[in-house]
């Protein structure tokens, strides 16, 4: 049985303990000239962002499209990166499927004997780096230190952050709908954001986005709650300006921002953006309610090969 379940600002408080720790870890990924990233939800968003901040010219596909991607690109790629925090499910086969049609293999993991290494051991570049034992799905410290391993973030300046949020002056316990709107800088973070508040740690319990600002304006600002909340974290000066334009009908109560220091990398906007999901979490237990029979369904649940 799990022990007791906290909300995600507690599992991001101590993901950056264990990565400032991590002082001299190093993520070296293969030389080569074009990549498919590939994971499922998180991991292919980690992925996405690593390979972005090392400036690595590549692709990038869901796992339920890996096999599509990469029968279109087979003359361009040179080899395929699964990025998993357990290495387990529907990325083993997509590592078979990539050798068959030969091209190498990496795989970014934070499980040292996982199922991609059980079964392709010796034939696959496993790249597995430490973590902690954190509740099923929160995944903070396992993508984070990925991501720090690339960006060599300042993790004292990003707790000072994390430390000082405030919530919005009425209490989020106010409002039954949440959107959060992160700078147009870092479209992979918002969406690790939408899936911790709107597909896991809250879900559908109460109305809830997280998107990139831009992103919003094509049609998400047409509709609006009366109860809703939209937070603004780490807009720059002319976004908030855009901010502002496009939500003139809703007042300032129901506006709410996050800044952040100028050179904020994509570790701090993600465990930023976790904390204020943990924030409104506390309002919403869905996810400590439910965590621990999710778990033991899940353990004889059939996953479906992407591969077909």
């Amino acid at each position: 049985m799990l022990k007791k379940i906290e909300t995600l600002d507690y599992y991001v408080r101590n993901a950056l303990d264990f990565i400032e720790k991590q002082r001299n870890h190093t993520l070296e990924l293969p030389n080569t000239t074009h990549t498919l990233v590939t994971g499922s939800q998180s991991g292919l968003l980690t992925g996405r962002i690593v390979y972005r901040f090392a400036g690595r010219n590549f692709s990038h596909a869901k796992e339920v499209l890996a096999q599509c991607e990469i029968d279109a690109k087979i003359n361009i790629l040179e080899d395929v990166t699964i990025v998993s925090a357990t290495g387990s499910r529907q990325v083993v086969p997509i590592a078979s499927y990539a050798l068959k049609r030969g091209l190498k293999v990496n795989a970014i993991l934070c499980n040292d004997n996982s199922e991609l290494k059980e079964n392709f051991d010796g034939n696959i570049n496993a790249i597995s780096l430490p973590t902690i034992e954190e509740p099923p799905t929160v995944n903070t410290a396992t993508y984070g230190t990925m991501i720090q391993a690339i960006t060599r973030e300042n993790v004292s300046e990003i707790r000072r952050v994390v430390e000082s949020l405030k919530e919005p002056k009425v209490g989020y316990g106010k409002f039954k709908e949440f959107t959060i709107l992160l700078t147009d800088r870092m479209p992979e973070v918002a969406e690790m954001v939408d899936w911790k508040l709107r597909g896991e740690k809250i879900g559908r319990c109460i109305g809830t986005m997280a998107t990139h600002l831009t992103n919003f304006m094509h049609g998400a600002a047409v509709t609006d709650a009366n109860e809703e909340l939209y937070i603004a974290l780490g807009l720059t000066k002319e976004e908030k300006e855009v901010f502002e334009q496009v939500l003139n009908p809703v007042s300032e109560e129901r506006k709410h921002y996050i800044d952040v220091p100028d050179d904020f990398g994509p570790l701090g906007f993600m465990m930023l953006g976790y904390s204020v999901v943990g924030q409104i979490q506390k309002n919403y237990p869905a996810f400590q309610n439910n965590i621990q029979d999710y778990q033991k369904r899940a353990k004889n649940w059939k996953w479906l090969s992407p591969i077909h």
